[in-house]
């Protein structure tokens, strides 16, 4: 028997909610028909439905204020009528798209929107809530009705998934109903790979080349750290908009590195660069979990990463991977790893990362949480 479940994403573009969500479906293929609700057609819809995964798309709002205080004063009304006008369009297309289709479980893959409790309650199914990130750390937003309200629905689901122990702790979800926290998958134990001889450039790697994403600690970092004195490159993947583009330039420029950048946009797979590079740097802000993190243990790269956020859950100093506080300790590190033998804390990352991230170990414990809740659900229809 398979489960049918409705997965619904926040954003139509890929990025890495859009993965780790495709991770997990393929970690459990064999037991669930998935269909995924997109806001849009975009990259994401062409990336499921390459993959043979049905996709609906529906206009629905995202639960984020204006940043601006005044704008969101103003805008406040017009805004929530929009939202509820939106959403309500949106959960009754579901209901008519689904229509004798029995769905066993709604798994919301954000919590920047509230849409999946409608959904769920129109459906019948329960309610599964992944919480990604931490919104007013990471990406600097704030829920349109504020955290209370927010927070309630989230601790009224079935379950709530968080995908680390540091976002967890954000949300309070201890006070939720029934919570977890479970780090993603984010490759097949088959992906690993070691390259002994490393090429000599630094590898940073984001969604968006941006300033929260840390892109300017890593410039920083490589010009302190003198490395491409020696011929080190700073190798930059990532959508990157004309005006950050021309800042990046312009302290390259600057500070005398211009002809040691290299930008190569987005890419779509990045397993020859990571395994290829002398380390990767993780310097974002703060990152829920960061899964290009993972990503360079299993393909055997040397991880240099802030000491913040989610990546304080798994990157563990000098035993899989490095920490930093600073642009001058993270140099320091740049020059430590391309000058000394870490091959033995690379094949730790790399066990690690086999043990807690593959695809393998995830599917069996999310199988397992969807059994436990399809089974909780049919014993109260029984009673």
């Amino acid at each position: 028997m398979k489960y049918n479940v409705l997965y619904i994403n926040h954003t139509s573009e890929v990025g890495g909610a859009v993965l780790s969500l495709y991770n997990l479906i393929l970690s459990i293929s064999d037991y669930v028909n998935p269909i995924v609700l997109l806001p849009g057609y975009g990259g994401a819809y062409n990336f499921f439905s390459s993959k043979g995964i049905k996709c609906l798309v529906c206009t629905f709002r995202l639960n984020i204020r204006e940043k601006n205080e005044y704008l969101y004063v103003i805008k406040f009304i017009p805004h929530y009528l929009r939202d509820i006008l939106y959403n309500y369009k949106c959960v009754r297309f579901v209901s008519q798209q689904l229509d004798g289709y029995k769905i066993d479980l709604v798994h919301s893959n954000s919590s920047v929107f509230t849409i999946g409790v409608r959904i769920a309650k129109k459906l019948n199914a329960k309610h599964i809530w992944h919480i990604r990130e931490f919104q007013n750390l990471d990406f600097d937003i704030n829920p349109f009705l504020g955290w209370r309200n927010l927070k309630n629905k989230i601790y009224s689901a079935d379950l709530v998934i968080a995908i680390t122990k540091a976002v967890y702790n954000h949300f309070a979800l201890y006070k939720a109903n029934n919570a977890i926290y479970l780090w993603d998958a984010v490759c097949s134990k088959k992906d690993v790979i070691y390259q002994s001889q490393k090429k000599k450039y630094f590898f940073f790697c984001s969604a968006n080349l941006c300033e929260t994403k840390g892109v300017f600690v890593a410039l920083e970092a490589f010009v302190r750290s003198k490395t491409y004195m020696d011929g080190y490159k700073l190798v930059l993947a990532g959508n990157v908009d004309e005006i950050e583009k021309n800042k990046i330039l312009r302290y390259s420029q600057n500070n005398g590195i211009l002809d040691y950048i290299e930008f190569i946009g987005y890419v779509k797979d990045t397993k020859e660069y990571f395994k290829n590079a002398s380390a990767f740097l993780m310097c974002s802000k703060n990152e829920g979990l960061g899964r290009v993190t993972v990503e360079a243990m299993f393909y055997g790269t040397p991880v240099i990463a802030k000491r913040s956020g989610g990546t304080l859950d798994f990157v563990k100093d000098t035993n899989n991977g490095f920490l930093f506080s600073d642009v001058c300790e993270c140099a320091n590190l740049m020059r430590y790893v391309v000058y000394n033998d870490v091959s033995s804390i690379v094949f730790s990352a790399q066990n690690f990362a086999i043990n807690n991230f593959s695809e393998e170990e995830y599917g069996k414990k999310i199988i397992s949480l969807y059994n436990r809740l399809v089974s909780s659900s049919l014993v109260s229809t029984k009673n």
